[in-house]
């Protein structure tokens, strides 16, 4: 049995799972300044940016950082 355009099939809204709903944000902040940010899925490649960033940086000035974000559906009041 089809079920197809049943409500079953077109109203299942499960909640996703936490690592479905995960990302990790890489941030480079430049004298003071965020100045890039980027997003991922996994946290080693964040990770992996974050390294590569400080390579690069003045450490008296400058810093990278990676946060852990979870996406929401709903608003907190």
């Amino acid at each position: 049995m089809s079920t197809h355009g049943t409500r079953e099939s077109c109203c299942d809204r499960s909640t996703p799972k936490k690592s479905e709903r995960t990302f990790w944000v890489a941030v480079l902040v430049e004298r003071g300044f965020p100045t890039e940010a980027r997003a991922f899925r996994k946290e080693e490649l964040a990770r992996l940016q974050e390294k590569r960033w400080r390579k690069g940086m003045n450490t008296d000035y400058d810093d990278a950082d990676v946060f852990e974000v979870e996406i929401e559906d709903t608003i907190v009041q």
